[in-house]
């Protein structure tokens, strides 16, 4: 494999089986004039609750199932600011016995590739 190879590349929305939209705040924004790195996690994590709330699969008064982040990164494509509004899609790409690994991509409202993944 070359270096080109193992970069990673936008991904498409087809990519993805369920979006749910969400618009930038102006505090997500650092001084430098973009969304903030944290904030993309922020993103990420609101996104894969609601789809396990959505799925029945998360009710969170009185849920004794509990779902934790294992490993996580960030691959960043396209500036994204407020006043932006984001999708983010989610795939599940991998179901273990005791894991799930999802794909989640963040795209500019609009976009047909990911901003970030």
């Amino acid at each position: 494999m070359t270096k080109e190879t193992m970069r990673p590349h936008p991904k498409g929305r087809d990519a993805y089986r369920h979006f749910t939209s969400f618009a930038t705040r102006w505090r997500d924004n650092d001084q430098y004039g973009h969304m903030n790195n944290a904030v993309y996690y922020e993103l990420f994590d609101s996104a894969v609750n609601k789809f396990l709330i959505d799925s029945g699969i998360l009710a969170l008064a009185g849920d004794k199932t509990l779902f934790l982040v294992a490993s996580s990164g960030c691959d960043y494509f396209t500036e994204v600011a407020y006043p932006d509004d984001v999708d983010v899609g989610i795939a599940i790409r991998r179901i273990g016995s005791s894991s799930i690994t999802y794909d989640v991509g963040l795209f500019l409202a609009g976009a047909d590739t990911t901003a970030a993944t």
